[in-house]
């Protein structure tokens, strides 16, 4: 019987830390993801405004890089939690 028992414990330990351990890595991952539609939206202001055109490629380059960033981790399945 306590065999079992310490059986069951462990079995409910290791799904919870495995459950909290995916829970953690989703939330770094909005995280991240959080971070460059922010960074994004801050070079979209910036060339709003304007500026010169050395700024302004230097803005684009560096959005379209973000950008790629956001597409290559699959940010998009975040959407919903993205402010």
């Amino acid at each position: 019987m306590k065999i079992l028992t310490m059986l069951v414990t462990i079995a409910a330990l290791t799904f919870v830390s495995s459950h909290t351990y995916a829970a953690t890595k989703a939330e770094k991952q909005i995280k991240q993801c959080q971070k460059w539609k922010d960074k994004i939206k801050k070079y979209d202001e910036l060339r709003r405004k304007g500026g010169k055109a050395k700024d302004m490629d230097k803005w684009y380059r560096a959005r379209e890089d973000l950008q790629a960033k956001f597409s290559d981790k699959n940010c998009r399945r975040w959407r919903h939690q993205l402010e």
